[in-house]
C-alpha cells in the first residue's frame, strides 16, 4: 500500500480545482439564465450549478484520468488502497461526498479527508 499525501499538496490540489470548478459552474449558471429568460425555463440559484459542478467535474476527471486538473499541476492521482486504479463506485463516493464541503475537516481526525476514507482511496505521486 502507498502513502498518502500531506496537507500542503491537497490545498494545493484544492485551491486550483476550486478555480476550476466556479469557471465550469460559472458557464453553466450564465448558459442555464439564456434559457430562463429567453424560454421561461425554471430559474435556479448559482448554487445548485456550483454543487452539480463539484460533482461533474471531479467524477469525470477522476472516473477517466484519474486526476483533476490540480492533480496534474501536483504530479498526483488517486488510486485505491491497494494501490490500484479505482473502481468506479469508489470515484462515485468520492464525488458524492466532495458535494458536502465538509470532507476537509476531518483530516485532522482521521489523517485523510471523509472522501479518501469512506471510498478507501488515496492521493498518491504519479509515477
Amino acid at each position: 500500500m502507498e502513502k498518502s499525501l500531506g496537507i500542503g499538496t491537497r490545498a494545493l490540489n484544492g485551491i486550483i480545482d476550486t478555480l476550476m470548478v466556479f469557471i465550469l459552474s460559472f458557464f453553466l449558471y450564465q448558459f442555464w439564465k439564456f434559457y430562463v429568460m429567453y424560454y421561461r425555463y425554471t430559474y435556479f440559484q448559482y448554487f445548485y450549478f456550483f454543487y452539480l459542478s463539484i460533482f461533474i467535474y471531479y467524477f469525470i476527471m477522476e472516473l477517466f484520468f484519474q486526476r483533476t486538473l490540480g492533480k496534474i499541476v501536483t504530479l498526483t492521482k488517486v488510486v485505491s488502497t491497494s494501490g490500484l486504479k479505482p473502481a468506479p463506485w469508489q470515484i462515485l463516493v468520492r464525488s458524492l461526498i466532495r458535494v458536502t464541503l465538509i470532507y476537509p475537516f476531518s483530516i485532522p481526525f482521521l489523517g485523510v479527508g471523509l472522501h479518501d476514507y469512506f471510498s478507501k482511496t488515496l492521493l498518491v505521486e504519479k509515477h
